[in-house]
């Protein structure tokens, strides 16, 4: 019944070492699959340190999905 579509991407932010900070933002948007109504957005930025760029990233994107879930599920929740 309700679609969630959206865009994450992340990029290099800085190098301390041998570790590597990256930056993610991740936009989550839900529709009403009947009516094309936008039924909540959400945005969220997260950063994530690792030995490697890749990794750093994809973590950095899931910490924002869980964080982007916990706020977007209950609104969905109440529809």
């Amino acid at each position: 019944d309700i679609l969630l579509e959206g865009e994450g991407f992340s990029a290099f932010a800085q190098r301390r070492g041998n570790l590597i900070g990256v930056r993610a933002r991740l936009e989550v948007k839900a529709i009403d699959q009947r009516t094309g109504a936008v039924v909540a957005v959400e945005q969220q930025s997260a950063l994530a340190v690792d030995l490697t760029e890749q990794v750093a990233g994809k973590t950095a994107l899931q910490q924002a999905a869980a964080e982007i879930a916990e706020r977007l599920l209950p609104k969905l929740m109440k529809k």
